[in-house]
């Protein structure tokens, strides 16, 4: 998407906000048909995923794409929706990164005799979280500010330093993707090895982890190439990778993870509702059967079922010396 051009009202540019801007698709057109093409089928994933925030950042990425391919005359409030793409982009991420430390937590809980995880790990995980929360709100803090400089500024701001701190935020994505994936991988050895019937979730949540690992490892080199060691833009080719690889893997990290939940449900169920015995249980002769009922009382071969017996009709037992001695 390039900015053809800006008219201005003014030396003063009392109402910046109020400025025009054209959107054109620019020199590279089938790489930009390409990119909108795959940002759409990501959304429409997204969105059968039910994964809000990442769906709302998507909307905000194609509804300026849309109009640029429209050639579309805009005022310059439509910078808002980058602002709101980079928010949503930040919540999904760290979201995810609480989801996969969430299972962990709960598998590290089952192949332990007390049931749950150590608090070492889950005091660790919290510190993570809430680390990359509030760094992700700086960055995502410090853009709309730039943006806004941008937009208000008489020498056109062009940076605060955002783009270092985006490409610090990108690392630290990627070495907590490293994080997870070693994690899963040991839950999944402990899980298979001890407790065989949860290495089908096991296996699942590892099957999320690889494709995360790719997607943050692919934002973590874009980052140093381009925020940190030489700060201009990327060329057109790399945004059609960038798209097809967190479609591609983005896409393949949210299903790992539903897969995930979908044999825990599994596992739970056939834990609570396990399958009837072919055979009854059998009783102890100490133990009173179930409803009180009493075993039968065997009777003699020439006396019917259920007849009282009388023990007159037998003969008197003998008894021996020895016997009534005792």
């Amino acid at each position: 998407m390039t900015l053809k051009y800006r008219s201005g009202r003014g030396y003063a540019r009392a109402a910046p906000w109020e400025e025009t801007a054209y959107l054109s698709v620019g020199a590279d057109r089938n790489l930009f048909y390409g990119e909108f093409a795959v940002e759409c089928v990501s959304l429409l994933a997204f969105i059968l995923f039910l994964i809000w925030s990442i769906a709302s950042s998507q909307i905000c990425v194609i509804v300026p794409a849309a109009m640029s391919i429209a050639g579309t005359e805009v005022t310059m409030y439509y910078v808002i929706a980058f602002m709101i793409h980079d928010f949503f982009l930040v919540v999904a991420i760290c979201l995810t990164f609480n989801i996969f430390w969430g299972f962990i937590h709960r598998f590290l809980g089952l192949i332990r005799l007390s049931g749950k995880p150590h608090v070492a790990v889950k005091i660790i995980h919290y510190l993570f979280f809430t680390a990359i929360l509030l760094l992700s709100l700086a960055e995502c803090a410090l853009y709309i500010a730039t943006l806004v400089g941008q937009v208000t500024s008489d020498y056109g701001l062009e940076d605060l330093g955002w783009s270092r701190l985006n490409g610090v935020l990108y690392i630290v994505y990627f070495v907590l993707s490293v994080e997870v994936f070693a994690w899963s991988m040991f839950v999944n050895r402990k899980a298979t090895a001890y407790r065989s019937v949860s290495s089908t979730p096991a296996t699942a949540l590892v099957g999320a982890a690889v494709p995360w690992f790719i997607v943050c490892l692919t934002w973590a080199v874009i980052s140093i190439r381009y925020r940190i060691m030489d700060a201009y833009s990327p060329p057109n080719y790399l945004y059609l990778i960038k798209a097809v690889i967190q479609l591609a893997f983005w896409v393949g990290t949210y299903f790992g993870i539903l897969t995930c939940c979908d044999q825990w449900r599994a596992l739970g169920y056939e834990y609570n509702n396990p399958p009837p015995r072919e055979y009854p249980r059998q009783h102890s002769p100490q133990s009173t059967p179930p409803s009180q009922q009493y075993p039968l009382v065997q009777h003699p071969y020439d006396v019917a079922p259920y007849e009282p017996y009388d023990n007159s009709t037998q003969p008197p037992a003998r008894h021996s010396l020895r016997a009534s001695l005792r």
